[in-house]
């Protein structure tokens, strides 16, 4: 039995969250001390609210329908990365300010699905996760998600600077790649 409740501990353990050892975090209105334990693996938490956009989204307010049926309403002030269509599936990430939530990054995956190239590559973000890319690329890229705000082909992270109706530009440790649409 007390092997069971250690696996079932060991278990929790690994699965919290790894890299705030010691530092303050803020949770909401409260600063709260963690003290977790380094893991071997480490565990991202992704912070992005998926959802549909509302039909009442106007200028300065998001409506996001989540992927849990949850309707919620966002102030947000930068523009939205490949607009806001309703209907368009959205990945948007919130603080609170004010007493209200703020949508800071807003991109439309709707708009960013699709076949893009540029002189040395090409490729295609389907809805699945799955990219499509040359075969002759030394390190073709098979995978894509949206990880807190910032689009992740395969094991390369990007920043979404720009989704327009016909570009893409994406931006790394290693500088910034624009993709035309095909």
């Amino acid at each position: 039995m007390k092997r069971l409740l250690f696996l079932a501990l060991a278990g929790a353990v690994m699965l919290t969250g790894c890299e705030n050892k010691g530092k303050t975090q803020r949770v909401g209105d409260v600063e709260s001390d963690t003290d977790t334990v380094a893991m071997p693996e480490e565990v991202i938490v992704d912070t992005t609210i998926y959802g549909q956009c509302g039909v009442n989204t106007a200028m300065h307010t998001l409506e996001l329908i989540s992927e849990r049926g949850d309707t919620m309403t966002f102030a947000y002030e930068n523009d939205a990365q490949g607009g806001l269509n309703v209907g368009d599936k959205l990945a948007v990430i919130a603080s609170h300010d004010k007493d209200e939530p703020v949508a800071t990054r807003i991109i439309n995956i709707t708009s960013m699905m699709g076949k893009w190239s540029d002189l040395q590559r090409s490729i295609e973000l389907n809805e699945d996760g799955s990219v499509v890319s040359n075969v002759s690329e030394p390190r073709p890229y098979v995978s894509w998600s949206i990880c807190n705000g910032k689009l992740v082909l395969s094991s390369d992270t990007f920043d979404v600077e720009q989704i327009g109706p016909d570009s893409l530009y994406l931006r790394n440790k290693r500088g910034t790649i624009g993709l035309r649409r095909r």
